[in-house]
């Protein structure tokens, strides 16, 4: 049975020397424009780096995440007050907020 497939055959050249070789070798260094993007986004994140100042970014993350337990902890009380103001008044809670003007996005 015969491959379905070719392998590309390979012809010799009388030459002899490297150069010979029909593939150029990699350049290891980057293209030109690829140098000047580089230093480009270098000079901008050493910008934004400068805009944020010297806080460290994790002591920033925590004091927000602090600070929205703090949110949900007072959101989840007045929950818990407007509850119990329309158990008092024999009403819907969503009753409640419409009537505090409190609405869905809220």
């Amino acid at each position: 049975m015969t491959s379905p497939f070719k392998l590309p055959t390979l012809t010799s050249t009388t030459k002899t020397s490297s150069s010979s070789s029909p593939m150029k070798p990699l350049s290891t260094a980057p293209p030109v424009d690829a140098r000047a993007r580089i230093a480009e986004l270098e000079r901008a994140i050493g910008e934004l780096e400068g805009e944020l100042g010297e806080e460290d970014a994790d002591a920033i993350v925590q004091e927000h995440i602090k600070l929205l337990h703090e949110y949900n902890e007072v959101k989840d009380a007045a929950q818990v007050l407007m509850g119990k103001c329309a158990a008092m008044e024999g009403t819907t809670v969503k009753a409640i907020h419409a009537k505090l003007g409190i609405h869905k996005e809220d």
